[in-house]
């Protein structure tokens, strides 16, 4: 049935759309468009246009059911829709359990279920999807469970979700045992006007939890992991709280570590700029053999040159302090849509090896940052402070940094170089280098001291 609305003698438009039935079949093969010869109506129908459009129609379908195509044979789905406007309507749909035979790829559906009421500013919403497994070439999803509500009412909208995931596998990504739940609750939002910006600065609490199992990604693997975080409002247009990440047994080609953890607070102003600051640690930290030969070899064979006996005294510290060591490496970032990401790196960054040998960056008198990075524009760094290395066997060095900065090919660094009395055997070496200063750019570099 359509209702038309006679607006215009020669330009009649329609202002209900209902039936009984309607049933809408859709073509997930591949091999023709989805939705069959209404492809080239609905690309008709949504061609820009100069004219501005007249107001939707409403909907009224008492049983809708969709029929989706696939190699594996057809699956359906039932339910109702009824629209009185863009920000009035309501969907009730449920898929039953099936088989969908996709183009290069085979999903098993458990089952699922959509129900939303939306009148004016007033929202409720629920939806469950359970996939039993999805398999294409070179990837593997199975066990996947979501399970969401969404309520606004009297200006707040509050959501609340849970998903679990029994196993994921693609190329060189594994993943088993995650689950996650979110709680968040914001001030209303216009349903047929959402936008994210406004969803944040309106925010009034986020609550997440997410951990997973065993898991591989880009060649890194671990053991555990778990992530919460919390954020509330803070005063007009802000919100604020506090995150944590922690990674069990972690594994690289270049490093190992027992435990790596990023912990902070994170503020959020006016939904499209905010700051963090935290501290990034690492226990039991290791640096596989070949790792630890490249950066032995870059220490030790320069001395060993000219002074062999302490090159090789260097060289065993740093491979020895390499196998064991802990690490906490202060840090703070920012974001504005004008400057754009920025990270700085604090004072108290330090690396501790249990072999005794240690490593801190202290930044100059009065300021907190050692180091800075800029992403926009390609990226450009400043750093001043100094790094001082002591014990375990290795030299009492102190490298001060007075300046450096660089951008793109460009690299100018400023300082000295302090070596106390470092004995090694019978042979002593103390050594004091100033002025030191070295600039290069695309196409010559200079360095005197």
């Amino acid at each position: 049935m359509i209702d038309f609305a006679w607006d215009n003698l020669f330009a009649p438009r329609a202002k209900l759309v209902g039936g009984d039935d309607l049933v809408v079949r859709v073509d997930l093969t591949g091999k023709r468009p989805l939705l069959g010869d209404l492809d080239t109506a609905i690309a008709n129908f949504t061609k820009p246009s100069d004219a501005k459009p007249g107001p939707l129609p409403q909907f009224d379908f008492k049983k809708v059911t969709v029929i989706g195509e696939t190699l594996s044979g057809p699956v359906q789905m039932l339910g109702t829709i009824k629209a009185t406007g863009p920000d009035s309507f309501v969907v009730d749909m449920n898929a039953p359990a099936a088989t969908l035979g996709l183009q290069g790829a085979t999903l098993q559906l458990a089952g699922g279920q959509l129900k939303a009421t939306v009148a004016n500013q007033q929202i409720s919403a629920h939806a469950k999807l359970d996939l039993a497994k999805f398999e294409a070439t070179d990837m593997s999803i199975a066990d996947v469970k979501i399970d969401a509500t969404l309520e606004q009412l009297a200006g707040v909208l509050k959501g609340e979700g849970s998903a679990t995931l029994g196993t994921v596998a693609v190329k060189d990504t594994k993943l088993s045992g995650a689950q996650a739940s979110a709680i968040i609750e914001s001030a209303a939002i216009d349903p047929a006007a959402l936008d994210l910006a406004k969803l944040l600065a309106g925010l009034r609490k986020l609550q997440l939890s997410a951990s997973t199992g065993e898991g591989a990604v880009g060649g890194i693997a671990w053991n555990t992991s778990e992530l919460t975080a919390l954020v509330e409002p803070k005063g007009a247009g802000k919100s604020a709280g506090t995150f944590s990440l922690v990674v069990a047994d972690m594994k690289s080609p270049q490093a190992v570590a027992g435990r790596v953890e990023l912990a902070g607070a994170v503020e959020i102003i006016e939904g499209v700029a905010g700051n963090a600051q935290g501290t990034a640690t690492v226990k039991a930290g290791l640096l596989t053999a070949t790792q630890r030969k490249q950066v032995v070899d870059a220490i030790a064979l320069p001395l060993e040159a000219a002074l062999p006996v302490f090159g090789g005294a260097a060289g065993r510290a740093v491979d020895k302090a390499a196998t064991n060591f802990d690490a906490a490496i202060p840090w703070s970032a920012a974001f504005a849509p004008a400057s754009g990401i920025d990270l700085a790196l604090l004072a108290g960054s330090e690396i501790n090896a249990a072999s005794g040998l240690s490593l801190k960056l202290v930044p100059s008198a009065g300021q907190q940052k050692v180091a800075s990075l800029n992403l926009s524009n390609g990226g450009s760094w400043l750093a001043a402070g100094s790094a001082e290395l002591s014990g375990g066997g290795g030299p009492t060095a102190s490298l001060k940094v007075a300046s450096a900065a660089g951008g793109g090919k460009k690299v100018a660094i400023e300082g000295a170089l302090s070596l106390k009395s470092w004995k090694v055997g019978a042979d002593t070496l103390a050594a004091e280098f100033g002025g030191l200063s070295f600039s290069a750019d695309e196409s010559a570099g200079k360095a005197h001291g």
